[in-house]
């Protein structure tokens, strides 16, 4: 059984996908052993796409890399495929989005 603060925040979790259609959500590492990233959650649901990690950044661009890249997918601007090649995510670089099938990085 899920205890009852886990369960209450993944409600929240839930309850902000559907209202929103995405949750960017941080994972940082207070001891610096393992480098901070940022994943997506709702990506299949809202807009028929893979989920997204963004890491090597600072934190608030990581956000903004994820909400952007949800705006350029709901708005059919985009399709994530691995080697696409996006620009307007980091002002004057082009990002490229890379399929994850190592499940050590995941």
């Amino acid at each position: 059984m899920i205890p009852q603060d886990i369960a209450e925040k993944l409600n929240l979790i839930v309850e902000y996908v559907g209202a929103h259609g995405r949750v960017a959500l941080d994972v940082l590492d207070a001891d610096g052993d393992e480098p901070d990233y940022t994943y997506s959650i709702g990506f299949p649901v809202s807009v028929t796409q893979p989920e997204v990690l963004v890491f090597a950044l600072p934190q608030d661009l990581r956000q903004h890399v994820v909400h952007t890249l949800w705006h350029m997918l709901s708005e059919k601007q985009l399709v994530l495929e691995d080697g696409a090649r996006i620009g307007g995510l980091i002002h004057g670089f082009d990002c490229v989005a890379r399929e994850v099938t190592d499940r050590e990085i995941i």
